[in-house]
């Protein structure tokens, strides 16, 4: 299925004791609706959550009794926001490592332990749950091969190890052996009395570390996570593509066997697009120290691009018009970056007039906009195309418009045909005479005793 059953174990046994204490014969939306909304003190993405899991149920259990009602899926859509993930330096990872190691442990096992999986969940990008279910026989040191099995939507796949990180896992597991000769579990990582190193032991020594170091507050409860880690990972990868100008469009679904993860790769760049541009404290010419500008996604990707890999930034006269722009409005940083006439934000059907104008304008002297309706959608269509005509590579232009998958991105190329007509140019032309085939005699005998 690709997916296991935690929560609707946990959850399920609930909102059936819940319909027995109602007195409910069979499952409606509107008992549905009032279970998942039964604890008000908790966010509306676990009443959505809770409402999920029930309809799936619903979905099922309709087989059984038509009188079922499933729960639409416009009933409580909320879901939880997508946090910006935390991009560790290195010297905090140094720092959690070092932390790690001097862990109280009666045997050394502990402190150990967690400091080299901290370790190997940051050079490799693995998955929490990935870590935690790794086996000793998934651990090939000779050949330096992690084996990480059944793994998201049910795959598997190898993992080649630096020689770094062999040593390291060796001594973990020279240590281990040490102390537990006769193991008492197939983990490669155990905890102090020999059982597997759970999830939640590796979540709860994660927060205690990173309150301990300072990355969060004594008592708090939000903050950088552990599978940041993985995001670190994706996101140096693919900053070093860039910057190596390596064909990004080929490599990015080596970061993963789930597509899934092409999408999130783009989101962790744009991620870490906002962190530079937070560290670069760029202010608007022209306008006091204390004047920050009020930067979106959109703005700062060329300013990432500029420090990152400055060999293909594209239309730097663009950001000149628009810091020449702001010098002329004087503005405050909240007030918007493209004003109406009465000072407020300019709206989408704002743009679409002022478009409409200035094509009426153009259309005297361009034929080709004589009788074309020019949307500002448009535009970004045409955006595309130059990118794509001058040599971009699909995920700088993901990047650059926002695209929420690679697959609105291929749309362009379809619709290119001086792309199609370069790669017709770059194909061997087939030395071979026009007309019909005759076969031999020989072949039609054969064909013909078979």
């Amino acid at each position: 299925m690709g997916f296991t059953w935690h929560e609707a174990h946990r959850l399920l046994p609930h909102f059936v004791a819940f319909l027995e204490r109602q007195g409910a014969v069979f499952i409606t939306t509107d008992w549905a609706v009032r279970w998942a909304t039964q604890p008000p003190h908790v966010q509306p993405a676990e009443w959505a959550r809770g409402l999920r899991l029930v309809r799936g149920f619903a979905q099922y259990h309709s087989a059984v009794d038509p009188r079922t009602e499933i729960p639409p899926p416009e009933v409580l859509p909320y879901r939880h926001p997508r946090r910006s993930p935390y991009l560790y330096s290195e010297a905090e990872i140094a720092r959690l490592l070092a932390a790690a190691r001097h862990l109280p442990s009666a045997t050394g096992l502990r402190a150990h332990t967690h400091a080299t999986a901290l370790g190997l969940l940051a050079v490799t990008g693995m998955r929490i749950s990935a870590r935690v279910a790794l086996e000793r026989d998934d651990v090939d040191l000779g050949d330096g091969l992690l084996t990480l099995r059944h793994t998201k939507c049910g795959k598997s796949r190898c993992l080649p190890l630096h020689p770094t990180t062999r040593q390291a896992l060796c001594g973990s597991g020279h240590l281990r052996d040490r102390v537990y000769p006769i193991p008492n579990s197939p983990s490669f990582f155990v905890s102090e009395q020999g059982t597997r190193v759970t999830h939640w032991t590796v979540r709860a020594t994660f927060v205690h570390l990173s309150r301990q170091l300072g990355l969060r507050g004594p008592t708090a409860s939000h903050g950088p996570r552990v599978q940041d880690l993985r995001h670190r990972f994706a996101v140096q990868t693919l900053v070093r593509w860039y910057q190596e100008g390596v064909d990004v469009d080929r490599h990015l679904p080596e970061l993963s066997t789930v597509p899934r993860a092409c999408q999130d790769a783009r989101h962790l760049l744009v991620s870490e697009c906002d962190a530079r541009v937070a560290a670069l404290g760029h202010t608007s010419p022209g306008a006091g120290a204390q004047e920050a500008i009020v930067m979106t996604t959109t703005i700062a990707l060329p300013i990432l691009l500029e420090t990152c890999f400055p060999e293909r930034l594209l239309r730097q006269d663009a950001l000149l018009a628009r810091r020449a722009w702001q010098r002329e409005q004087q503005r405050r940083p909240e007030a918007p970056l493209f004003p109406n006439a009465r000072g407020g934000p300019l709206s989408r059907d704002g743009v679409a007039y002022l478009l409409a104008t200035h094509v009426a304008t153009a259309q005297p002297r361009c034929a080709s906009l004589q009788g074309t309706r020019v949307a500002p959608h448009v535009l970004r269509h045409s955006t595309a195309m130059e990118l794509l005509h001058s040599g971009v590579d699909g995920a700088v232009i993901a990047l650059w418009l926002g695209h929420e998958s690679m697959d609105t991105t291929q749309t362009s190329r379809h619709a290119s045909l001086e792309l199609k007509q370069q790669a017709l140019a770059k194909t061997t032309p087939v030395n071979g005479r026009p007309g019909r085939y005759r076969p031999e005699d020989e072949l039609l005998a054969f064909l013909k005793s078979l």
